[in-house]
């Protein structure tokens, strides 16, 4: 009878120790903590770092196919036709650089990625004027693209800022944010943080993408990616607060108009905004772009 008592003391003693038992508190004191998703970032903060400004000395000639000078910043390469005007070509890269930290710099390790992904696959920024290119063999061998921004006299100063700032993150997100996390902004998976948080703003009634239907049939592919771009771009642009100013009649297209919206109406794009963007991109200020496309 003794050994049973001895026995069972034993495992007791045992039972206890392995559940942190005694003075603490219920818990092994080796038990790693989890991360809320506001604190799950992917990206690392770093030391501040400034951004070179961006002058006229920075444009370098080069021809390839219709265009014949470019800038450099961060990585991509903003190449411009020659009847585009110089002035553009240096307002388009300082609304780049505003998005990557601007006269404040950064401080996010994102952006080293962002900056060398851009490099190793040769990203490009095309822009034009009056006539519009036609698909590019030779630039699409030498370097990645997405889309155009235009420069357009007959713009308004709302019309040009939303051209600039559309395309531009149509080449940030399809080229950039794809590549900095890719599984969360795979184009090519259903399963992904961006499809899933496109398809929660399509079931919402938030974002209609009938208007995108004919590339369905031709092109499923070209499809799914063009649907998934012009949403990061609509979802970012009202997260950042610039909708109303920047793209206040989306006919329909797009229905939330503020931060709030975004936020509580599409809790899976605000988690990925928090996760990826909310510490990594920055929001131009809208005096500024005012400045550069009156």
């Amino acid at each position: 009878m003794k050994v049973i008592k001895n026995t069972l003391y034993m495992l007791i003693l045992i039972f206890l120790t392995a559940c942190g038992g005694g003075g603490g508190g219920g818990k092994a004191s080796t038990s790693t903590p989890t991360l809320t998703p506001a604190e799950n970032k992917d990206c690392s903060e770093s030391a501040s770092t400034s951004l070179n400004a961006i002058v006229a000395e920075n444009i370098i000639p080069k021809n390839i196919d219709v265009f014949d000078r470019y800038i450099n910043f961060g990585g991509l390469s903003l190449f411009v036709k020659p009847n585009n005007s110089d002035d553009f070509l240096i307002n388009v890269a300082k609304t780049y650089r505003d998005m990557l930290g601007g006269d404040l710099g950064y401080t996010s390790d994102c952006v080293d990625t962002l900056n060398r992904e851009f490099t190793s696959f040769n990203v490009a920024q095309r822009i034009w004027s009056e006539t519009k290119p036609e698909e590019f063999e030779v630039f699409g061998n030498s370097y990645e693209a997405v889309d155009l921004i235009e420069e357009r006299a007959s713009f308004s100063s709302q019309e040009q800022i939303n051209e600039v700032i559309e395309h531009l993150l149509h080449t940030i997100s399809v080229l950039g944010l794809s590549q900095v996390f890719p599984n969360k902004w795979d184009y090519t998976n259903k399963t992904s943080s961006l499809y899933l948080s496109m398809q929660q703003a399509i079931d919402g009634g938030y974002y209609d993408i009938t208007s995108y239907e004919n590339h369905k049939a031709s092109d499923p592919a070209q499809h799914q990616k063009i649907i998934q771009q012009e949403f990061a771009y609509a979802a970012i642009l009202t997260a950042w607060g610039l909708k109303p100013q920047v793209w206040p009649e989306s006919e329909g297209e797009w229905t939330l108009s503020t931060a709030i919206d975004v936020k509580e109406k599409l809790p899976l794009f605000w988690t990925l905004y928090e996760n990826t963007i909310e510490n990594f991109l920055t929001a131009p200020l809208y005096t500024d772009l005012e400045a550069r496309f009156p």
